[in-house]
C-alpha cells in the first residue's frame, strides 16, 4: 500500500534528480501556495475531514523545515493568490457546504515578515477555482465558480478581474 503522507519533491536541474523534502505538516487540499522572500507559503485549505482551514504553513528550503505562520483571519479554500510588491494577497475562495456555505468575498493582505494579515479591498465578482497570476503590480483572477460545492459547474465564470493593489 502506498504511504498516504504527500510529499515534497525538489528537482536539482544540474544533475536531474528528484530529492523528497520534508513534507507539509498537516495534509489538505484545497490550499493555495506562493513563493515569497525564498520561503514557500501553504495557505488555507481543507484537512483530511474536509473542514476548512485558517491555518498556514511556512517552509524555508536552507532548513528543509516547516513552520508555522500566522493563521487566516477567516477559512478558506480554493481562493485565489498572488504576490505583489512582496506582499501575499488571498482573494475570495468558497465554503462548499451546501446549506450553510458559499463563494467568500474576502481579501486578506500579509507581509511575509510580519504577523498579522490586513483586509485589502474586494474583487468585483467573488469566485473560487479561479486560475490567478501575477504580472508586473497586479494580480490577475481568471475565471472561477460563483456558486460552490457542487453547485460550481453551474456558474463558471469567463470574467477575467485585475487586482490592483496600489489603487
Amino acid at each position: 500500500m502506498e504511504d498516504p503522507t504527500p510529499q515534497l519533491w525538489s528537482l536539482s536541474a544540474p544533475d536531474g534528480e528528484w530529492e523528497v523534502l520534508e513534507p507539509l505538516p498537516q495534509p489538505r487540499w484545497g490550499h493555495r501556495l506562493v513563493t515569497v522572500g525564498g520561503r514557500l507559503f501553504a495557505v488555507g485549505g481543507r484537512d483530511g475531514d474536509r473542514e476548512l482551514t485558517t491555518r498556514v504553513d511556512v517552509y524555508d528550503p536552507e532548513l528543509d523545515a516547516w513552520r508555522a505562520g500566522p493563521a487566516l483571519p477567516a477559512p478558506t479554500s480554493a481562493a485565489a493568490m498572488g504576490v505583489v510588491d512582496g506582499r501575499i494577497h488571498v482573494v475570495d475562495g468558497e465554503d462548499p457546504a451546501t446549506f450553510t456555505g458559499g463563494v467568500l468575498d474576502e481579501h486578506w493582505v500579509l507581509a511575509p515578515d510580519e504577523e498579522i494579515w490586513e483586509q485589502g479591498p474586494p474583487s468585483r465578482l467573488a469566485v473560487h477555482g479561479a486560475a490567478d497570476g501575477v504580472i508586473g503590480d497586479r494580480l490577475h483572477i481568471v475565471g472561477g465558480a460563483t456558486r460552490q460545492g457542487a453547485l460550481s459547474v453551474l456558474s463558471w465564470t469567463d470574467q477575467v478581474q485585475v487586482l490592483d493593489p496600489g489603487e
